[in-house]
């Protein structure tokens, strides 16, 4: 096997080694995920700052971008993968020396990886829209405090948004300590955080 062959066979294997392992371990995501999430039962919420934006107190959505890399692990593993495979092929099916083998290689693993990514993105704008709406929608509605929210601190609550219940973070709109199982109303949510006040009958410090 000559070197450029050896470089091919590496390649197509490299790559294709870290999409099934992505795959196995659920990161093939992992490229555009941040720091917020939420959690919903019998499922999993993940809403970045950077994805949805900011969701002002009237219910207007201020929305983020969506950063997801054309150099993220993903992008360059297709890329690494459609090249190693079309250079095989182009040395064992067609027979062309090493370099043009090498140009189209580059060429494929190019246009794969294109494709790649405007899938990806198409996905993510799909998803902050999805997650856009949950948040608005929750403007000015009831809410659990499900972990006690300190005067100056994140909490917990969970809510129901068109008939699934999630969890987010809790900050109290007015610096007063809210305790578990209370009702709030959501006043503002900024990033993945709920900026959340009382109700009449609340437990407050």
């Amino acid at each position: 096997m000559t070197m450029v062959e050896m470089v091919f066979v590496g390649c197509f294997f490299l790559g294709l080694a870290y999409a099934v392992i992505s795959a196995i371990f659920g990161g093939i995501f992992g490229g555009a995920e941040g720091g917020g999430e939420g959690g919903a039962e019998g499922g999993h919420f993940d809403i970045d700052h950077d994805i949805v934006g900011h969701v002002d107190t009237d219910g207007s959505s201020d929305t983020g971008t969506i950063h997801f890399s054309p150099l993220s692990p993903v992008i360059v593993a297709m890329f690494i993968t459609a090249f190693g495979a079309m250079g095989m092929v182009c040395l064992k099916v067609f027979k062309w020396s090493p370099y043009p083998s090498m140009a189209v290689a580059v060429l494929t693993g190019l246009v794969i990886a294109t494709i790649t990514f405007i899938i990806f993105t198409t996905i993510f704008k799909s998803t902050q829209g999805s997650s856009e709406a949950i948040l608005a929608d929750m403007i000015g509605k009831e809410a659990e405090v499900i972990t006690t929210i300190p005067a100056d601190g994140l909490g917990e609550v969970a809510y129901v948004s068109r008939g699934t219940r999630y969890t987010a973070s809790a900050r109290a709109a007015q610096k007063n300590e809210i305790k578990s199982h209370s009702v709030v109303i959501v006043e503002k949510i900024v990033g993945n955080t709920f900026y959340v006040k009382p109700t009449e009958g609340a437990k407050v410090l």
